[in-house]
């Protein structure tokens, strides 16, 4: 509640802060927040950082079956939140970029204080249920973790920055104010941000992952445009 209530006070700040909110919102809810096309694919790209990235990743055909079996559970875990869902809460494992583009939805729903318009709004069911989904493949990994006898703060981490979509707890003092003036700033900074954490942390494992992924996704685009743009002289370069 207080890494949202973090975010839902930079929007605040001031006349230019709740102008910018407001128009920050509705773009970020229609392009993410709210759109099922995003959610869905999404949810591939998590589980894919998640079985790859992770410690508590995917380790052989048999178990890629496991994975899929724990997303179910933590799928249900994440609708019902149990125990196991409170837990991993607790811990701040949680923390999914749903509850940062949309602060307020989550923490009315977190204290219980949820109106009757809240709960007939159909854009707020779809936020929800986009970060059900989220959540799903950051529990799947937690529950992972829990099963091999790690640290719970070990398993926090871990689950925060690689068990699925980024970190986006991880803002600064000053992100989510940032964060008014360019759309999704926090986003794309943390994906790269845990690639390179990644390459320090597990250079032998994990860490060739994100360095390949980093080549194909930034290094390479960014040669074939250099490479691209050498056949232009003057006026046309």
């Amino acid at each position: 509640i207080k890494r949202a209530m973090d975010f839902l006070d930079a929007d605040q700040i001031g006349l230019i802060g709740r102008v910018l909110s407001a128009t920050k919102r509705p773009l970020q809810v229609g392009a993410t927040g709210a759109n099922l096309a995003f959610a869905i694919p999404n949810v591939w790209r998590d589980a894919r950082t998640a079985s790859v990235y992770s410690k508590y990743g995917v380790k052989g055909p048999l178990d890629l079956v496991r994975f899929g079996a724990d997303w179910i559970q933590g799928l249900l875990h994440s609708y019902k939140k149990d125990d196991l869902w409170k837990q991993a809460a607790k811990s701040g494992a949680l923390f999914t970029f749903q509850k940062s583009i949309s602060p307020e939805t989550f923490v009315k729903k977190a204290v219980g204080k949820s109106s009757l318009l809240d709960k007939l709004n159909v854009i707020k069911h779809v936020e929800q249920l986009n970060n059900h989904m989220e959540e799903a493949t950051k529990l799947a990994t937690y529950q992972r973790g829990f099963r091999s006898g790690a640290p719970v703060d070990d398993i926090a981490y871990e689950v925060a920055n690689y068990g699925g979509s980024p970190n986006f707890g991880r803002a600064g003092s000053y992100g989510p104010t940032v964060d008014l003036l360019w759309i999704f700033y926090n986003p794309r900074l943390q994906g790269p941000g845990g690639n390179m954490r990644r390459i320090a942390e597990t250079p032998s494992t994990a860490g060739k992952a994100a360095l390949v992924r980093i080549g194909t996704t930034m290094v390479l685009p960014a040669l074939a445009l250099w490479a691209w743009n050498q056949q232009f002289d003057g006026e046309q370069g």
